[in-house]
């Protein structure tokens, strides 16, 4: 009895390798109904360190663990982090996201307004929301407020594009949290202006070096398709380059001379 009760309380405690003997030995003290799955080795914990080796490898864990041929993306990483930038980050911006996401870049879209605005009944009743509001919010209110206006100039239209891009817009001067971006990409010459004004009145304690770039376009649906292209063209070039600080003279001039844009730039600090 005394081994019993000794082996009993340390059934509990007992390392996994001689656990098998010691239900065993109970068995045969007939203090244990006898159940051949108890035998069997416990299983072995994954490490975590292994686990994080395995997720920055962007490989199946299943896989990797049964043997089987492992999975590894063959997508080059991206030099560069992107921001797409206009005053709402609702038409122009998101354009030029969608597209530089759909192509693999590294980007994130802002605006730099006090408030989100889309055109309402008229021009004196603009739809005015904080930053942050989701876009899904905004489709149910303007398809329940007016669906026929709103289908027809384009708004449901544009928002649903956005709630598949992400969850809702950024207020630029609100993104310290984000990290760090290496070209930031604009489409209105004031927006341009308030990045530069924020990226100035910042720390800058990182002395990293970031590209703000302006190309002007129209806030309206066929101009901003227009311009997210021009975007997406201008930073796949500046992507296949290792460095834009000794490239970015001639890749400005031949995009100026390709497309007759005006592209002006200037470089910041974080």
């Amino acid at each position: 009895m005394e081994f019993l009760e000794y082996s009993s309380t340390m059934l509990s405690s007992c390392p996994a390798a001689p656990r098998p003997l010691l239900l065993l030995l109970l068995k045969l003290f007939g203090s244990l109904p006898f159940n051949p799955k108890v035998l069997e080795p416990a299983p072995v914990p994954v490490p975590s360190s292994l686990v994080m080796l395995i997720s920055s490898l962007n490989v199946k864990p299943n896989n990797f663990l049964a043997g089987k041929k492992s999975q590894i993306s063959s997508t080059p990483p991206m030099r560069f982090r992107y921001a797409m930038v206009c005053s709402s980050n609702q038409n122009r911006s998101m354009e030029a996201h969608a597209l530089l996401k759909r192509q693999g870049l590294d980007v994130a879209s802002y605006g730099t307004g006090s408030h989100v605005k889309l055109p309402g009944p008229s021009l004196r009743e603009p739809n005015v929301y904080d930053f942050g509001t989701p876009y899904k919010q905004m489709f149910d209110e303007l398809r329940r407020k007016d669906p026929e206006l709103y289908k027809r100039n384009g708004i449901l239209q544009m928002i649903k594009r956005n709630l598949s891009v992400k969850l809702a817009p950024q207020r630029w001067q609100d993104n310290a949290g984000d990290g760090v971006f290496d070209v930031v990409m604009t489409f209105e010459e004031k927006v341009f202006d308030s990045v530069l004004e924020d990226l100035n009145n910042r720390e800058q304690s990182l002395t990293k070096t970031i590209l703000v770039m302006n190309l002007e376009v129209k806030d309206n649906h066929e101009e901003a398709a227009i311009g997210g292209r021009l975007a997406l063209e201008l930073c796949q070039e500046i992507e296949g380059n290792e460095t834009w600080e000794d490239t970015i003279d001639d890749i400005v001039a031949g995009f100026e001379k390709q497309h007759r844009r005006k592209l002006v730039y200037s470089i910041s600090f974080y």
